[in-house]
């Protein structure tokens, strides 16, 4: 799309597409009310909002939450209010929808979006520019205001259902803990995971050099699945659903089942199996293991800093994805099925050209043109990708 195009939208439109036959341009299914003045521009990242020159506007988050001021040989760079204009609300402009009015330094009226000041970037040179998002490897955090406008426009996402409860009914030393990808596992007090024994009998031998077995008390009693299993030599050994109980002694995190166990004798407890998407699967990286593309291999990753946690970026647990035109070239968005339910942790929501794309926890997922399967090029570029840690359920690491 020719960079400089511009598009004003009128109030009460549900939808509109950018310029008929204009490549690439993104159709808007959901927009929201917007004051007279302020217009929606498709630039090379999506569609922003921006002032009726085309030029983007940025949001920059409360006093509080601002990263501290950066002095660079004496001169204030990506952060002096010089270099970030206020949005100035003309003359006779009343609020409308999420659009407020607040007094600005110096007593100037000045717009908000949800309550946060909306601002320009002196160095946006051309309609269509986005180079004030570049400002996060200084201090941040400001962000154009765009795609998320319009999903917050209609429903932002589709939330799965949770997980079942654990299991409260245990045995004594047995645990439920969390493993790689939203898996729950039975494991022993220590953490790790508990194995049933499928073949004839019992583990003995030379089969205890890798495997140790779960022993039950004199006193011990059956509670639902388990169930003790008392042999002739006198051994008690605790068993789910009538196969005995046993730990790998080769087991090195807790959570988790053991990846090079590979005899079909053994199979690990899994409490609660959490759902993946048939497009998703868990793959190795040097980092460790991460979510992956099925059909490429390719590392899934989520818009945010590897060093600074998602709050300063001002997305919390709302979605924020603006990754449209040149940008999905360089990161194609994880798309679903248009019939595609949510599940487990994994949530759905609608781009704003009405495609449905996949979501980890609310983080909506990427891959990286340029990775190949196994390495995380884009985790390591030094910009705002980061790649999803499959072993890290209750909150995505950030490192």
């Amino acid at each position: 799309m020719n960079s400089t195009a511009r598009i004003l939208l009128q109030l009460g439109l549900s939808a509109f597409i950018f310029a008929a036959g204009t490549a690439g341009a993104v159709e808007i299914i959901n927009k929201p009310l917007m004051p007279v003045g302020i217009t929606i521009f498709d630039t090379a990242r999506g569609p922003v909002f921006a002032t009726p020159e085309g030029m983007t506007i940025y949001k920059h988050l409360p006093k509080g939450k601002a990263a501290k001021q950066v002095e660079v040989i004496g001169e204030c760079i990506f952060q002096c209010a010089s270099e970030w204009p206020p949005l100035k609300v003309a003359a006779g402009a009343k609020p409308v929808g999420d659009f407020t009015i607040i007094d600005g330094e110096g007593g100037i009226k000045q717009w908000a979006y949800k309550g946060v000041a909306l601002q320009t970037f002196k160095y946006d040179r051309v309609p269509g520019d986005t180079l004030g998002d570049d400002t996060y490897d200084f201090n941040g955090p400001r962000v154009p205001v765009g795609e998320a406008a319009w999903i917050e426009s209609g429903p932002p996402y589709e939330e799965p259902p949770p997980a079942p409860a654990p299991a409260a009914a245990l045995p004594p030393g047995v645990t439920v803990q969390l493993g790689i990808g939203g898996n729950r596992y039975f494991a022993d007090a220590s953490g790790f995971t508990l194995y049933a024994y499928e073949g004839k009998d019992r583990c003995i031998g030379t089969c205890l050099v890798d495997w140790k077995s779960f022993p039950a008390g004199a006193l011990s009693r059956a509670m639902g699945d388990w169930t003790v299993l008392t042999y002739d030599d006198g051994t008690r050994l605790w068993s789910y659903k009538g196969k005995p109980i046993y730990t790998y002694i080769k087991d090195a995190h807790t959570g988790e089942a053991a990846l090079d166990a590979k005899d079909t004798r053994w199979k690990a407890l899994v409490e609660y199996e959490a759902p993946l998407p048939t497009e998703v699967a868990i793959g190795q990286t040097e980092s460790g293991p991460v979510y992956i593309e099925k059909a490429t291999g390719k590392t899934l990753y989520y818009q945010g800093f590897n060093h600074r946690p998602y709050i300063y970026l001002g997305f919390d647990k709302s979605i924020f994805s603006n990754c449209y035109n040149e940008c999905a070239k360089n990161y194609p968005p994880l798309l679903a099925p248009a019939n595609a339910k949510p599940m487990g942790e994994w949530w759905l929501f609608t781009r704003v050209d009405g495609k449905k794309q996949w979501a980890y926890r609310g983080l909506p997922m990427y891959t990286y043109a340029e990775d190949v399967p196994g390495r995380r090029f884009a985790a390591a570029n030094g910009r705002i990708w980061t790649d999803a840690i499959a072993n890290a359920p209750n909150t995505l690491k950030i490192r």
